[in-house]
């Protein structure tokens, strides 16, 4: 590479915020006359004027040439920034030490020193994000991209709020040109393998992955992510093989063991208990880890029918897990029953979209709304999607819908006009529509969406709302074993999960109440048990013809995300109807928080 093309790689590595463009500059000093040092002294500070060691060395250079008044001027910056830097370096040292209110002051300061600095921007967008306030931080991060568009790391981190915000189409836009040119940049790719798995892009998704295989140094994560595609669209050998190969290369990774165990239908031998037992002896194991190994275990002896044994380690995890989750307020069960009574659904003098193609699955967390979703996503009228993220994304828009004595969502919806409401149903309808295929309706299985009912039939009185209910104690204790990603936080304590279903029944004997025979009830059990009569009987509350396809469920090769993947590609069993009951000696902290009305009436012991 010649000097010219060395000099543009060093300016375009300054715009791309590399962190050590001073010393790439040191490495090219040698090599340069006057002149060209004093040319590209000054590109490099006027794209990168926070660099201090920059503006000392253009101060050298100017004295060198007795540009005295230049080198004064420069080595003024230099003082400027220094202070500046070290100022900054103590609002990031706050903020890594969790002084939030620290650190938020001494940014303040520095921005009312130089509006706009984009690095004391970034990092008051890091507070923003700290303290879930992600619609501030992408504004923040909005205006840094517009002030350095080629800076890869602005880039990643509004990419990264994109996929918090459940934007992922907007961070493909973002992320594809980038790639192109920048196709080892491993974070842009990394966020645009999580992006293509929210649109449903599989494929794209395995490209990026396996892209990432030959220049991340985390192979075992690498190998993780593949087979949890696999998983997804059902090559099931494939994952085991992926997981099994992330072992091999970090024999301590507890997240692929557990990779392994959330296939639902793996069982572990003596050897992979041996070993996982091992780590866990192991002093230098992280707590994350530790609580993979211990979910793990939990399983594998609760295969072996090793009750006692796997309650202690699901126990272990669970307490382990519960002590590093942020607490939050949960939402009110009471805001939502007292904004929604009856009359707001029939007083209204105007009515949502017209729409019938939404049929939204609702229910616990491992209550069976998988296994709906699958039979009817069997129909040929009916598309499987995901868990679609956009109706709490539009609750989380309307939370900022506020004006006086209007306090956020749902309060925020007697705001709502008829063009707003269409508005809004029409961006869900074209978010939906990425997910679907040629069918005339289609199916958003997002248990949390039992909250936004009231919110689901203001935006589409047409719908169809499926409630999946579980034997209580069957599907506490199963979230109770469950380890999951993120924002599920009531689940590794079985009060808290007694709690938990508590709320959701109260809510949705309150929907039942309001909206009288437009939510339909599935019981697990019944259909597991009267599986023929469930389905007939599912399919005529959707008005759907009956089709042999739904009770063939387990042929359907859709792409399944949820940890009952595997699990709904079999014929039905009853098997795990009462398996809750070997561990009913362990579970009276459950059964003594959950109100009597939850409980079937037939005797549970």
């Amino acid at each position: 590479m010649n000097l010219p093309e060395k000099i543009a790689r060093l300016i375009t590595s300054a715009k791309q915020g590399s962190s050590d463009v001073a010393s790439q500059y040191l490495e090219l000093r040698s090599g340069l006359n006057a002149q060209t040092k004093t040319d590209v002294l000054e590109k490099l500070t006027q794209v990168r004027p926070d660099i201090e060691n920059l503006w000392k060395e253009l101060a050298e250079v100017y004295r060198q040439q007795d540009m005295l008044q230049a080198g004064e001027y420069a080595g003024q910056q230099f003082a400027l920034i220094s202070q500046f830097n070290s100022d900054l370096n103590a609002a990031n040292l706050a903020f890594n030490q969790r002084e939030y209110g620290r650190a938020e002051s001494l940014c303040r300061d520095l921005l009312t020193k130089v509006p706009g600095e984009v690095r004391a921007l970034q990092l008051m967008a890091k507070l923003a994000f700290q303290h879930k306030r992600l619609d501030i931080a992408l504004n923040i991060l909005k205006q840094c991209y517009q002030s350095r568009p080629d800076d890869l790391n602005i880039r990643v981190f509004l990419a990264q709020t994109l996929m918090a915000l459940k934007q992922p189409h907007q961070v493909l836009t973002l992320v594809s040109a980038s790639l192109v040119t920048f196709p080892d940049q491993i974070e842009l790719r990394e966020v645009a393998a999580e992006a293509c798995i929210k649109t449903g892009s599989f494929e794209n998704a395995l490209t990026h992955y396996q892209h990432l295989l030959k220049h991340h140094t985390d192979k075992s994560t690498c190998h993780i992510r593949i087979g949890a595609v696999y998983k997804i669209i059902g090559e099931t050998d494939k994952a085991k093989n992926a997981f099994r190969q992330a072992i091999e290369q970090l024999p301590e990774s507890g997240e692929a063991y557990w990779a392994l165990a959330n296939l639902k239908t793996h069982q572990f031998d003596d050897d992979d208990i041996s070993a996982m037992k091992m780590q866990l002896d192991s002093a230098d194991l992280t707590d994350p880890q530790r609580v993979y190994f211990n979910f793990t275990l939990g399983k594998a002896f609760e295969d072996k029918q090793a009750y006692e044994e796997s309650f202690r380690f699901y126990t272990e995890a669970n307490q382990l897990n519960d002590q590093k989750q942020v607490k939050s307020t949960p939402s009110s069960t009471k805001s939502f029953m007292d904004f929604f009574h009856r009359d707001y659904f029939t007083r209204r003098d105007w009515t949502g979209h017209d729409s019938e193609a939404p049929i939204f699955v609702i229910g616990l967390p491992r209550s069976g709304s998988t296994l709906v979703e699958q039979i009817l996503s069997s129909h040929s009228l009916v598309d499987g999607t995901m868990e679609l993220s956009e109706i709490p994304s539009i609750a989380g828009q309307l939370n900022r819908l506020t004006k006086p004595y209007v306090s956020g969502y749902p309060s925020s919806l007697s705001l709502l006009t008829k063009d707003h409401a269409m508005k809004l149903a029409e961006q869900y309808l074209s978010f939906a529509e990425t997910f679907r295929g040629g069918g005339k309706y289609f199916v958003d299985k997002l248990p949390a969406n039992f909250q936004h009912v009231g919110l689901i039939k203001t935006l589409f009185p047409n719908a169809r709302i499926i409630d999946v209910r579980r034997h209580p104690m069957a599907c506490g204790w199963s979230i109770y074993t469950q380890f999951f990603a993120g924002g599920v936080q009531y689940a590794y304590d079985l009060k808290k999960i007694g709690q938990h279903i508590n709320n959701y029944n109260q809510l949705m004997q309150h929907w039942h109440k309001v909206l009288p025979g437009l939510i339909y009830t599935v019981d697990y059990e019944s259909l597991i048990l009267d599986f023929e009569n469930t389905i007939r009987g599912l399919l005529d509350y959707c008005q759907l013809p009956i089709e042999r396809s739904c009770f063939d469920f387990h042929h359907n090769k859709r792409p399944v995300a949820t940890p009952s993947a595997q699990q709904v590609r079999q014929p039905i069993y009853n098997k795990a109807l009462d398996h809750w009951r070997n561990f009913a000696p362990f579970l009276s902290r459950l059964r003594e928080e959950l109100n009597d009305e939850v409980m079937p009436q037939q005797n549970e012991h």
